[in-house]
């Protein structure tokens, strides 16, 4: 172990040596050397990724509390050097420098180097945003860096506002008093990075996503694109952060494997008799998911056959997710085992209560009454959870309440949606979950997203039923 630290501190020092050379250009800086500078930047930013390399290895290797908060240290400090010297270089780099500063003021009358001017107008930028999700830190802060951080055009003031601007939901919660004065920006900025550029721990959160990423327990072309899309999300981002993902190929493609559903797995050992690589199974899961995309659009144009339901004819239609087009299995024909159920109210033939004449003549038709059904909901461990299930054919989306979605114990996925008529005028949604509902009686499971409520229903009925 002791070597491995001396070899990350070796590494970490001859970038620290590097950086110090490119520093030295700045000091003798000549215009007559503005040819070099795009070199320089080049080597500027090799550097910067082998010193974070480096300190991320030591962090592995040591991870006693001084060391970690040395290597912090360490890191704002590096990230301001270089932020310095990246923004001296674009200044001088004179093509560079033009082409920012045109699309900086393309939506602004008046210029931020001209501090002393009033009424300034900050240009109009489509900046990134972050809500403390740390598998999108990565992104987030190269974006910000290169469209912001590193102008020279940019006063501190507009940096920290368009900062704060960027920041949401937990990320933005520490940072909401701060004051809008220059001073600030620095420390705003290290905070943030104190915060969540720590690479030891962002790989460990890949690799947890990795592992709690939900499995697909039937063929559903939008649960099979959400899995590979976080899939491949999750390990571009262990692959920016230096991980070997390259020599990967094994481990990676055989807990990708685990999370398919049987027939997709099928596919694949026919089609890769000669192929193991995790890139060629990508390749081939989303080339299947354009396949699916197109068989389900051509299925859809088709001619669906009524079935009778409550003594109306109604169309067929395939249950909608928040994600649309939820995958549904029947091993078991549902219309089979229907037809064997005795009528709860002792008549001669076989129906269910909702098309018994006896109960449909009862004067009960000033009233709505709503199916409700057990079913089991399956977490991603194999556990089942019994639970009520209340069939609303008008609903457009499936709830769960955040009770039950707690028991379950599976990822949530931040989302933002506006929800009216479910108890009260309108609730705004957070989160949604992904869990598998199977019958208590048939062999029926299907995945399904739900969006996550504290109370799904009101509290019903509001009068009081005589329910004999």
């Amino acid at each position: 172990m002791d070597k491995k630290i001396k070899s990350a501190q070796h590494k970490k020092l001859v970038a620290v040596e590097n950086i110090k050379a490119l520093e030295r250009f700045k000091q003798n800086f000549k215009p007559e050397n503005v040819g070099e500078i795009p070199e320089v930047m080049e080597g500027l930013e090799q550097h910067r990724q082998d010193f974070f390399a480096a300190v991320a290895k030591q962090e592995e290797y040591d991870d006693t509390s001084d060391a970690i908060q040395a290597c912090i240290t360490d890191r704002i400090d590096m990230e301001e050097r270089c932020r310095r010297l990246k923004s001296f270089l674009r200044e001088n780099q004179r093509k560079e420098a033009n082409s920012l500063n045109d699309s900086l003021l393309a939506n602004s009358t008046l210029a931020f180097g001209r501090p002393t001017t009033s009424n300034i107008r900050f240009p109009k930028i489509e900046l990134p945003t972050f809500d403390g999700d740390s598998t999108k830190w990565l992104s987030f802060r190269n974006r910000f860096v290169a469209m912001i951080d590193a102008s020279a055009e940019l006063p501190p003031i507009a940096k920290l506002q368009y900062l704060l601007s960027s920041l949401k939901g937990d990320a933005a919660v520490p940072f909401e008093h701060v004051t809008l004065t220059t001073e600030k920006y620095s420390v705003t900025w290290a905070a943030l990075l104190k915060r969540y550029d720590n690479s030891r721990m962002l790989i460990r959160e890949y690799w947890r996503r990795l592992h709690f990423l939900p499995a697909i327990a039937t063929e559903s072309v939008d649960g099979l694109t959400s899995l590979v899309d976080e899939f491949v999300r999750y390990v571009n981002g262990l692959q920016k952060l230096h991980e070997p993902v390259d020599s990967w190929d094994t481990p990676l493609s055989n807990m990708l494997l685990m999370k398919l559903d049987n027939e997709t797995i099928l596919a694949w050992e026919r089609h890769s008799v000669h192929k193991d690589k995790y890139s060629e199974l990508i390749e081939f899961l989303q080339d299947r998911i354009q396949i699916l995309k197109s068989s389900q659009s051509i299925s859809c144009d088709r001619i669906v056959v009524p079935i009778k339901v409550a003594g109306a004819y109604r169309p067929t239609a395939p249950r909608r997710s928040v994600t649309n087009a939820a995958s549904v299995q029947r091993n078991t024909p549902v219309s089979s085992t229907i037809q064997q159920v005795s009528c709860p109210l002792q008549c001669a033939d076989h129906h269910l209560v909702r098309n018994c004449p006896v109960f449909l003549a009862k004067n009960t038709h000033d009233m709505v009454f709503l199916e409700t059904a057990i079913v089991f909901i399956v977490d991603d461990y194999g556990e089942k959870h019994e639970a009520r299930a209340l069939l609303d054919s008008g609903s457009m989306s499936n709830f769960i309440s955040d009770t039950l979605a707690r028991k379950l114990m599976t990822p949530r996925t931040r989302v933002n949606v506006s929800v009216s008529g479910i108890g009260t005028s309108r609730q705004q949604i957070k989160g949604s979950t992904t869990a598998i509902v199977r019958s208590r009686n048939l062999q029926f499971t299907t995945p399904l997203e739900f969006l996550i409520l504290d109370t799904p229903s009101a509290d019903i009925p509001t009068s009081p039923i005589n329910v004999s």
